[in-house]
């Protein structure tokens, strides 16, 4: 196994396959960014060498926000919606749909979550 990104990728699987274990990474990244580096994307892991190993590690850095990077991204765009008091961060704090969809036959699963947590929170403070 190699470890890239701090993402191990098998060393038996194609390269491109292996790029999308990379969270930030799907087929058109992967397959654009073993075409940048020069490798097929049915090269094997295990056959690349050190030196195409870093330049994927380079490529995938520097064409979009991957990992850590869009995880807190993702994370901080959430966190803006609640602190201005947006509709969709009132519903997201309230754990239901956040693009109109219906709740009264549907998203039981999201009100049964919120209930679960309700009554964890009251069992807990005792």
């Amino acid at each position: 196994m190699s470890y890239l990104l701090n993402t191990y990728l098998p060393s038996h699987m194609q390269i491109c396959k292996a790029l999308q274990r990379i969270y930030g990474l799907g087929r058109t990244s992967s397959l654009l960014i073993c075409a940048q580096c020069g490798i097929t994307s049915t090269t094997r892991v295990s056959d690349l060498y050190q030196s195409e190993m870093d330049s994927l590690s380079e490529w995938s850095q520097s064409l979009k926000p991957i990992q850590t990077n869009l995880k807190r991204a993702n994370q901080q765009s959430l966190e803006r919606l609640v602190n201005i008091g947006s509709y969709r961060g009132f519903r997201l704090v309230q754990g239901l749909p956040t693009r109109g969809q219906r709740t009264s036959s549907n998203a039981q699963t999201a009100k049964r979550i919120r209930r679960l947590k309700r009554t964890s929170r009251k069992s807990s403070s005792r």
